[in-house]
């Protein structure tokens, strides 16, 4: 079991039994921090492999788009987060973002979502978004724009 599919259950327990408080929601946005860490750093080093394969020049720009479209190891979102997703979901919301990696995601969550609970009827949404946010993602879910300026600001820490 992973650190954060241990956090999520975690969580998962804690708002099954309505014992969800101020500390745990101040935890629940550490937990967002850590994601975001954890996030770039997996984009860094799929930017450092694309880097490395190529054996001719490749501009970091290059190197960033391409980097965002290659396979995530996660969501790196909340259970939380994804379980108000799917709420917008079954209630029929709009998602209402003009990023489009952020559209692309609520459009994977809602895919998976809805395989998940005709494969698994029964199952509690929330239990359903932890099972989301634990599977791996088809690719980063940020912008070009801003996956240019996360390797170049990556770049500049990490060397």
């Amino acid at each position: 079991m992973t650190k954060s599919e241990g956090i999520s259950k975690s969580i998962f327990s804690l708002i099954l039994n309505n014992k969800l408080k101020l500390k745990t929601l101040q935890k629940i946005k550490q937990m967002a921090l850590f994601f975001k860490n954890e996030r770039d750093m997996d984009f860094f080093n799929s930017c450092e492999k694309i880097r490395r394969e190529n054996n001719k020049y490749i501009s970091s720009q290059d190197i960033a788009n391409k980097a965002v479209l290659s396979s995530a190891k996660s969501f790196y979102i909340t259970c939380y987060r994804c379980y108000n997703i799917i709420l917008k979901i079954k209630n029929n919301e709009p998602f209402n973002s003009r990023s489009s990696a952020k559209l692309a995601l609520f459009e994977e969550i809602k895919k998976r979502y809805l395989n998940i609970s005709k494969e698994k009827p029964g199952t509690k949404d929330f239990e359903i978004a932890c099972e989301i946010v634990s599977q791996q993602a088809p690719r980063f879910y940020i912008t070009k724009t801003r996956a240019e300026k996360l390797y170049y600001d990556l770049l500049k820490t990490m060397r």
